[in-house]
């Protein structure tokens, strides 16, 4: 496959246009909600030209500060050059570091005096600079920290595209938000996705091959090492296979078949309860045996694998039989983006008459981790 970013415009297709910023939009209102606009509890590292990078403090090495900053990844600059001002509910090692602390009227000349022995080389900054810095402060960001969902949960969203020229051009795009957390004996995941791809001949006819919504909520309990209990939830919409909405409820055992710090695979086997609202469809309910895979390989400090896959069959019918695998290629730019090769394969036995089966797309994408 050839791929080429600048062959073909956008505003060939106002359909298109419309739906790419529609869905721009709500991922604007995600990133405003998700993320912590910055980040709330990050350190800054403040240059002598006013330029602020905003991430961790590592350490001081030989006088030079090792900063971990979020979109550059580590940084390294002279003490003389620059301060670090921590986080409140950190302690800076830094000799030129800045500790933001609220002040409050009855003790302000005692925090005044302590931090002055801490960090002699540092100036205690005002109350109301200490409000700018410390985003915590701020009215606004308080309320949209109370109110974003998925607090405390690792996110990341993705934005992927492809263009392909040939007897059939092609373009794709693809945007997801994923949101996961772990505790000592559970773990959940959310994902959410949107895909839209179209198709013109060499007679200039055009045609969608994709207009897809899918959603999903997965829960993993541990029983023990190896053994834990799996729920699922998925939605899913298509109108190109004129699948109006399609409930999956699935339980099942799953296995972790191996579980290192550079590799992790699992398998599940599952009962679905399933609903779906199609024309010419007249039961709507019907169960399944399903069977989920997932594996993570770590092949190096910043280039990854991952892959998942679930299998659906009606024991009832023969003809039903759906599959979907989805193989990710990861490279880490930095601490919060990534450049990722997708390989994706959607697979339904049970469609209209004239419509593909098998959907296949290869692409790239960019994400964003906060």
């Amino acid at each position: 496959m050839d791929f080429y970013l600048a062959k073909q415009s956008f505003s060939s297709t106002d359909y298109y246009l419309t739906k790419f910023k529609a869905i721009s939009g709500i991922l604007f209102l995600l990133i405003l909600l998700c993320t912590n606009c910055p980040k709330l509890h990050a350190d800054q590292l403040r240059f002598n030209n006013g330029d602020k990078l905003s991430g961790k403090f590592i350490k001081v090495v030989e006088g030079k500060i090792i900063f971990e900053a979020d979109l550059i990844g580590e940084v390294k600059v002279k003490e003389d050059d620059a301060i670090v001002i921590v986080a409140k509910s950190k302690k800076s090692k830094v000799k030129n570091a800045v500790q933001i602390t609220e002040l409050k009227p009855d003790n302000k000349s005692e925090n005044n005096s302590k931090q002055q022995i801490e960090n002699p080389a540092s100036e205690i900054p005002s109350k109301e600079l200490a409000d700018k810095i410390n985003w915590k402060n701020n009215a606004f960001f308080k309320t949209v920290d109370r109110v974003r969902p998925f607090k405390n949960w690792k996110s990341k969203i993705s934005v992927g595209f492809k263009f392909q020229n040939n007897q059939t051009d092609k373009e794709d795009i693809s945007i997801k938000f994923e949101s996961k957390i772990k505790k000592p004996e559970r773990e959940y995941k959310f994902k959410l996705g949107y895909n839209y791809g179209k198709q013109i001949d060499v007679k200039g006819n055009r045609s969608k091959s994709n207009d897809s919504y899918k959603s999903s909520f997965k829960g993993r309990f541990s029983l023990d090492s190896n053994i834990f209990l799996e729920s699922n939830s998925r939605y899913k919409k298509d109108l190109v296979k004129n699948i109006d909405n399609e409930f999956r409820q699935s339980l099942g055992l799953g296995w972790r078949i191996f579980k290192s710090e550079k590799m992790r695979a699992a398998i599940t086997p599952s009962i679905t309860l399933k609903f779906q609202e199609k024309p010419g469809i007249s039961n709507r309910w019907d169960y399944l045996a399903t069977l989920f895979q997932d594996f993570h390989y770590k092949i190096s400090k910043r280039i990854s694998f991952h892959e998942e896959f679930d299998f659906s069959y009606d024991p009832q019918s023969k003809n039903f039989l759906t599959a979907d695998l989805s193989a990710k290629l990861k490279t880490r730019i930095s601490k919060s983006l990534s450049l990722n090769l997708n390989w994706e394969i959607d697979y339904d036995n049970v469609v209209s008459q004239g419509i593909i089966k098998n959907q296949e797309r290869l692409f790239l994408n960019f994400g964003y981790k906060f």
